[in-house]
Order: structure tokens, then C-alpha cells, then sequence
């Protein structure tokens, strides 16, 4: 009886003990909480919050490597439930679930809106409508929704909208806005160094300043410009580089000015908007979807963007009637991500599959297989089906022959991406012609056949370089090399590409397509696809003689005409390399599949949109 006491008392005492021990451990825990963490210092809390994130960031990291497959295609589809986490029928984490941290994280990261600034209804740009754009966001939005929440519905129509929209000539400041820009504030003489709102004027100026001057030469678009004299033709370079810039421009460059500040403040009012958030004090991250980056307000609102923290997306024609969409610069000419993926694919691509297509392509070119017309191209760009003229066609067979392939005297890509050692592109057409008529090696200059489509009169580009006095002096010193010009369109691009040995041009598609023909090319800007290993690429015209130089130096070297027993020799063109031609294929392989995308793919120029959505893992 005593023992059977005693072993009860004992029971009770243990069970005491356990109460009151599990009792102290909640009061510690209830007094470290909300007593030492309340009472130590702010940056070890800090570092306590940054490495809650770290983990949450990297269960999200897996989460967007699952979701977004760069290159259009998922590598899985990922099904959500309350209770399981769960990729193509097999666990994937761990508990506890990373699914609830990241939705939690996206949570306190508040929303993000999308704001569209192009114009989908431009037939030249995209094959869908707005409204077709906005429905493709929803769908991705709703899809990506454990990573971050994108407003959709009313909220997704509002921004989509809210874009300023511009006058007819786009380089003007709206009537109702013209009275809160003084253009006594905006003198010419400041350009170079003015700024407003911390953003530099001159880079956005630049640009629409020499399209204006442009137009001034005969544009058939209807503007309402000034009718200027051809030689108001400028170009970045004379901007640049003349310390005191003529007074002929003085009206359009103040009136630029105060368009640009205009820009620059709409651009921090798209900023301020609420974005159709619906609680007043939620954080609302912004993405701003334009076209190019470098072209009047899109370039300003670039600047605005990256200075501000706002995510871009730009988009650019491509070439093959495909778009770029670029997430990384903000800049969709040449200054994109096409290297970017080249690098992050390049050891993927079957060269056998890459090189079989560039070929295949390459046929499409020379027409071998009824494509004419390549319909990959847009009107604008199509040259005619003509057979070469008779002074091409018939020259003798011994001299080399060099082709330039011009652009748009007013793009974009030649005004920001030719190499500083130029002036323009005419600068470019006169160092070649000069080393070739000096070498005996004959020229012809193709321009843009948007030139012809566009202007009215003569072209700009050949504008310019008529009246050139460097122009006059190589005509008089060519004696029998032939040195032509087209500036109406009139021959094939690609027979002459075909009968050339070397291409000479800025940063022009078509010098791509020309290296897909086998072709030396000559860079003179930077092209997305240059200083890759397959082209020859000058900064400055010593640069441009000496890769001509080498480039035709085989054919330099031999008789004038040939003899019967190295005919064969003088005659044969200047092509790629074999082991260069498989690089410059994979780099073609990578800008079709991966870097670029359809027209008329609103599924996946959505996805990149809301991929920009999401912050940086």
C-alpha cells in the first residue's frame, strides 16, 4: 500500500514538472519575441528580414526558372492546390512549402501594372489588337500568379491606355499643353550640357531633329513640316562634334527642347499614377512596353524609366517578319539581347541543323525556289525581282566588286549605333569609294528602298552624298571602275549581294542576310550581330581600307586581265570560311527560335511582359 503511494505521488511529480517546464519554454518564447526583438538593434532585424528573403527568393528562383523558359517554350506546366506542390506528378520541395513563402513574398511586394505605349494597330509592327495584347496578359498573369500579382480586369485596361497619346506629328508638344513651355526657357546654345529633371536633353533631341530635317527633303507621310533646303541635312556627328551649331537650326532644335521636357514630364506622371491599384497604400510596380528606345518620347521615357526604377519592355522589327522584345536595356535596336541569347544558347544548336537552315534560307533568297518576293520581308524593304543592269552584269570578271548596303538616312540604328570614327553613312560610302577606285576595285552603292517609298524626291542619303565636294573628286579620278549608284530601287538587293565579293554597311539586316550568302561583311556600327567572330567590324575609316584590304587582297594580287593559267583564281569570289560560316549559322538559328518572336505570337510577347513584371531573383 505504502509503495503503491508512493509510486502515485512520484507520477504527479514528473507530470508538475512537465507542466511547469513546458510553461518557462513559452514564456521565453513569448518574451524573446515580442520583448528582445522589439528592443535590439534595427540591423540585426534587418539582416533577420534578408535572410528570410534570400529563401524566399530562392524557392521563387525555381519557381521562375519552371515558369519561364526563355525562348517561348516551358520545359513543364506546374498545377497549384492549398495542400500540395507538385511538377508532373512528383514532388518538388521539401516542406515546408517554398509555394506559400513566394506567394507570400509577392504579397508584400505589392502589384505590378502594365502600361502600353506602342501602337498595335500598326499592321508594319504587330499582327494582333489591343484588345487581343490585354486578354494574352490576363491569361499570363493568372499563370504566374505565385510569383507576382499583375493587375488585370479594369485596372489592366486603364493603364493599358493610359499612355500619352501624341498629335499627328509626334515631335510636337499637344496644343492644350504648348502654354506651360515657355520656349524662352529652351535656347539652342545649351543642348549639349541642358537637363531637366535630371534627365540629359541632347540624346532625345538628336534623333527627331534629324528626321525632321529629313522630311524637310520631300517625305510623303503628310507632316506638317518645314519645307528645308537639302542642305539642312545633319547628322549626329555634326551635332556633336561643332562647337557652335548653325543658326539655320535654332527654331526647330528650341522647339525640340521643350518637346523633349514635355516627354520627360509625362513621363513622371505615368510614373506617379496609381496604376489601378485598389488600396491606396499598396507598393505598384510599373513596366512601360515601347517601341525601339531610341526615338523621340520612347527614348525619353527610357531614360525616365531606368533612372526611376521602371521596368521596360521595347520591341523592334526583326528580321524574317519577327519582332525583338527586350527586357534588358530598354533599347530593342541593336543594343537588345540577340547576343544575350546567342551566348546562352549557342552550345545548344546542332550546327549540322543550323547550317541546313541558313541554307535553306539562303535559297529562299536567290529565288531558286519561286520565292521571288521573300515574304519574310516587309514592303517597305523589298527590292524589285529585276535582273542586275548590263554595267554590272557584263563588267570584267578580274575586278573585285564591293557593294554598300545603305539604311534610312534618318533610322534610328545608323543616328546611335555607327562607330564614332564616322560621320554618317555617306562618310562611310566616300572612304570606300575612295579606296576603291584607288584600288581598282569596282562600287556600287544600294540605298534603302524605304528611301525610295518614302521621299518624295530624291533620297537623303543620296542627297547628301551628291553634294559632297569628296563625292565630285573621286567621280573625276575613278578612269574605268565602275562606281554606281541606286538610289530608286531599281536592282535586286539580293542578285547584287550575289555578284558582290565584299559587303560593306552599318548595322543593316541585310548584312546578316548577306553573311547567310556566304559573304565578307564590313561593319561599320554596332550591329547586333557584329564582333562575333563572323564579320569584320571598323571603328574608323583606316580600319574600313584595311579589312577591305585583306578581304580582297587574294584578287589584288593577281594580273590585270588574268592570265589563262591564274584566271581561276582572279576570278573565283571572296566567301566565309567553313568554320566561320557554321558560327554565323548557329548565331542566325538562335535569332529565329529564340531571340525573336512572331508577329502574330501574343502569347508569348505577353509572357516576356509579365516576366518583366517579376523582380530580379
Amino acid at each position: 500500500m505504502i509503495t503503491t503511494s508512493f509510486a502515485n505521488n512520484r507520477g504527479r511529480a514528473v507530470v508538475l514538472l512537465f507542466i511547469a517546464g513546458a510553461t518557462l519554454f513559452a514564456f521565453g518564447a513569448l518574451f524573446e519575441r515580442y520583448f528582445v526583438a522589439s528592443s535590439s538593434p534595427p540591423s540585426q532585424r534587418w539582416r533577420k528580414s534578408e535572410s528570410q528573403q534570400h529563401h524566399s527568393r530562392r524557392s521563387e528562383d525555381v519557381e521562375a526558372d519552371l515558369s519561364f523558359a526563355d525562348g517561348g517554350e516551358r520545359r513543364s506546366e506546374v498545377d497549384y492546390d492549398d495542400d500540395k506542390e507538385e511538377v508532373s506528378g512528383r514532388s518538388l520541395f521539401p516542406p515546408p512549402s517554398p509555394l506559400k513563402r513566394a506567394v507570400a513574398s509577392s504579397e508584400s511586394r505589392g502589384r505590378c501594372s502594365i502600361y502600353s505605349c506602342v501602337q498595335t494597330k500598326d499592321k508594319n509592327k504587330f499582327s494582333f489588337s489591343a484588345d487581343q495584347l490585354q486578354m494574352a496578359i490576363e491569361k499570363e498573369a493568372n499563370r504566374a500568379s505565385a510569383l507576382v500579382r499583375v493587375n488585370v480586369g479594369d485596372a489592366l485596361k486603364y493603364t493599358m491606355k493610359r499612355c500619352v497619346l501624341h498629335p499627328h506629328n509626334e515631335f510636337e508638344i499637344p496644343r492644350h499643353k504648348r502654354g506651360e513651355y515657355d520656349t524662352s526657357s529652351s535656347k539652342m546654345e545649351d543642348l549639349k550640357t541642358a537637363m531637366h529633371r535630371g534627365i540629359p536633353l541632347f540624346p532625345i533631341v538628336a534623333h527627331p531633329l534629324i528626321w525632321n530635317v529629313t522630311d524637310g527633303v520631300g517625305v510623303g507621310h503628310g507632316r506638317k513640316v518645314p519645307s528645308l533646303p537639302e542642305n539642312y541635312l545633319v547628322s549626329m556627328r555634326d551635332l556633336e562634334k561643332t562647337e557652335k551649331i548653325d543658326e539655320k537650326y535654332r527654331e526647330k532644335i528650341e522647339s525640340l527642347m521643350n518637346a523633349a521636357k514635355y516627354w520627360i514630364d509625362e513621363a513622371h506622371a505615368l510614373y506617379e499614377d496609381r496604376g489601378g491599384a485598389v488600396e491606396s497604400n499598396e507598393e505598384v510596380k510599373k513596366v512601360w512596353a515601347i517601341w525601339s528606345g531610341l526615338n523621340g518620347f520612347n527614348y525619353a521615357y527610357r531614360l525616365v524609366a531606368a533612372k526611376l526604377g521602371v521596368g521596360v519592355v521595347s520591341f523592334e522589327n526583326a528580321p524574317f517578319w519577327r519582332l525583338i522584345v527586350d527586357t534588358t536595356t530598354g533599347v530593342a535596336s541593336s543594343q537588345g539581347s540577340e547576343k544575350s541569347y546567342y551566348w546562352k544558347y549557342k552550345d545548344l544548336v546542332d550546327e549540322n541543323a543550323a547550317v541546313r537552315e541558313a541554307l535553306d534560307y539562303k535559297e529562299k533568297m536567290y529565288g531558286t525556289k519561286g520565292f521571288e518576293k521573300n515574304k519574310e520581308k516587309w514592303d517597305m524593304h523589298v527590292s524589285p525581282s529585276t535582273n542586275l543592269s548590263s554595267e554590272i552584269s557584263a563588267r570584267p570578271k578580274h575586278r573585285p566588286l564591293v557593294v554598300f548596303l545603305g539604311h534610312v538616312y534618318s533610322d534610328t540604328s545608323v543616328t546611335y549605333m555607327i562607330e564614332s570614327g564616322f560621320n554618317d553613312q555617306v562618310d562611310v560610302i566616300i572612304n570606300t569609294a575612295f579606296w576603291c577606285v584607288k584600288n581598282n576595285v569596282d562600287f556600287v552603292v544600294k540605298m534603302h528602298p524605304a528611301e525610295k517609298r518614302v521621299f518624295k524626291r530624291r533620297s537623303p542619303t543620296e542627297t547628301k552624298l551628291v553634294n559632297d565636294p569628296r563625292w565630285h573628286a573621286i567621280q573625276i579620278a575613278k578612269r574605268n571602275t565602275l562606281l554606281s549608284v541606286d538610289g530608286t530601287n531599281r536592282l535586286n538587293t539580293y542578285k547584287l549581294v550575289d555578284a558582290a565579293d565584299v559587303v560593306v554597311t552599318v548595322v543593316s539586316s541585310s548584312g546578316l542576310e548577306s553573311v547567310i550568302m556566304g559573304k565578307q561583311v564590313i561593319l561599320t556600327g554596332a550591329a547586333f550581330y557584329g564582333k562575333l567572330g563572323f564579320t569584320r567590324d571598323a571603328s574608323n575609316p583606316t580600319e574600313l581600307k584595311s579589312h577591305l584590304y585583306f578581304a580582297l587582297r587574294e584578287r589584288l594580287s593577281s594580273p590585270s586581265p588574268p592570265s589563262s593559267s591564274s584566271s581561276s583564281r582572279s576570278t573565283r569570289k571572296v566567301a566565309l570560311s567553313p568554320s566561320l560560316y557554321k558560327k554565323a549559322a548557329t548565331f542566325f538559328y538562335v535569332l529565329r527560335h529564340y531571340a525573336t518572336v512572331g508577329r502574330d505570337d501574343v502569347d508569348e510577347i505577353a509572357r516576356r511582359i509579365v516576366r518583366a513584371c517579376v523582380p530580379a531573383l
